[in-house]
């Protein structure tokens, strides 16, 4: 880890050509050193104007994977609150990695107690085609940790079960195929939301509402009654959604974010 974080430190002094790659390849190295330390070894180091330099001195094509870095490297940071700032410009609908930048959020919240008011709100804005279709299972599951919170209003929780739903409809196949699995999984986890798959759920103030924001959407998924006549993968989970929202008997009893998956469409 010492040779690794020596290295970052020199290439980032330097001037050498193409510095961005060269700062790159350095947090790979030190990434894969941060792996092989116990959690006493990483808290001894404090790299946080280190990772603050590297973002500086990288560029935006970059920094996605620099986000992913950051959920491995954050313990080796005396204050990880302290990247925030270059984080948080990427935390917003219009970035296509908001996502990874949310995770990075998260678990600042989760593990060293920062205060993010409207996270919930921003990370159901950033639910977007174009977020959420690359790498779908990974961004999905993400959501489910979100949701796996008991404070959680339920409210919140059919907001992003609606975006879903909403941006279901907006993708390929197969990413539909397993935003309807990753909405099966919320409802199973939040067993009130399977009302919204029922028609009593409808709300006629609503009926022309086609945005869905935190506290207001049309909570019927009129979505799933679409999508019944998709494909016939799609149209299985569609039908496993309502099965379960209509008989509680139908449900699997026990639950572990451990246990999901998202099974591969059937053509």
């Amino acid at each position: 880890m010492d040779e690794a974080v020596e290295k970052l430190e020199l290439v980032l002094e330097s001037k050498v050509e193409n510095l961005p790659e060269k700062i790159m390849d350095a947090l790979e190295d030190l990434v894969q050193a941060s792996l092989e330390c116990s959690s006493e070894e990483m808290v001894e180091y404090e790299l946080d104007e280190i990772l603050i330099n590297a973002f500086d001195k990288t560029s935006h094509k970059d920094h996605k994977r620099l986000m992913e870095m950051l959920l491995d490297l954050m313990s080796c940071m005396r204050d990880p609150r302290n990247i925030y700032p270059a984080v948080e410009k990427y935390f917003s609908p219009e970035c296509n990695f908001s996502m990874d930048a949310a995770k990075v959020i998260f678990v600042m919240k989760r593990d060293f107690g920062f205060e993010f008011d409207g996270f919930l709100s921003t990370l159901l804005d950033c639910i977007r085609p174009e977020n959420i279709e690359n790498d779908t299972e990974r961004r999905l599951f993400f959501i489910l940790m979100v949701l796996d919170n008991g404070s959680v209003p339920l409210v919140v929780t059919k907001a992003f079960v609606k975006k879903l739903c909403n941006v279901s409809l907006q993708v390929k196949s197969s990413c539909c195929h397993k935003i309807l699995w990753g909405v099966l999984w919320i409802m199973r986890f939040h067993p009130m939301a399977y009302a919204m798959a029922k028609r009593e759920s409808f709300e006629k103030d609503l009926e022309w509402n086609v945005s869905v924001t935190i506290n207001q959407f049309q909570p019927y998924l009129f979505e799933l009654d679409i999508l019944s006549e998709s494909l016939k993968g799609i149209q299985k989970v569609v039908s496993l959604i309502k099965r379960e929202a209509m008989d509680a008997k139908n449900r699997p009893k026990l639950l572990s974010l451990d246990n999901v998956i998202f099974p591969k469409l059937e053509i």
